[in-house]
C-alpha cells in the first residue's frame, strides 16, 4: 500500500474540481474505484461537496489551499477491505 498526499501548484483549487477529477465525470471513466462519504450531514457526493466548500468558507483566516488531495494505492490483485475513517 502506497499513501501519498499530492501537492497542486494551483492556488485556486477547489473541492468539487478535485472530485470531478477523481471520479472522471468528462470522461465517463472513474480513477477510483470506491469513494465514501463519513462525517457529513448527507452521504451523497454533491451534496456532502456543497456542505465541505461552505465549511472551508468559513475559514478565513488561511488563504493557502483548504483541500488535501491524498492517493492511497494497492497492489492490483489484491484488494482488501480496509475502511478508512478520517
Amino acid at each position: 500500500m502506497i499513501i501519498k498526499e499530492v501537492t497542486s501548484k494551483k492556488a485556486t483549487n477547489s473541492l468539487k474540481g478535485l472530485v470531478n477529477y477523481m471520479n472522471d465525470t468528462e470522461n465517463g471513466n472513474e480513477k477510483v474505484d470506491f469513494v465514501s462519504v463519513t462525517n457529513c450531514l448527507d452521504d451523497d457526493l454533491e451534496l456532502a461537496v456543497k456542505s465541505i466548500e461552505k465549511s472551508q468558507n468559513k475559514n478565513t483566516r488561511t488563504k493557502t489551499n483548504k483541500t488535501m488531495h491524498l492517493v492511497v494505492s494497492f497492489i492490483p490483485l489484491k484488494k482488501t477491505n480496509i475502511l478508512f475513517n478520517f
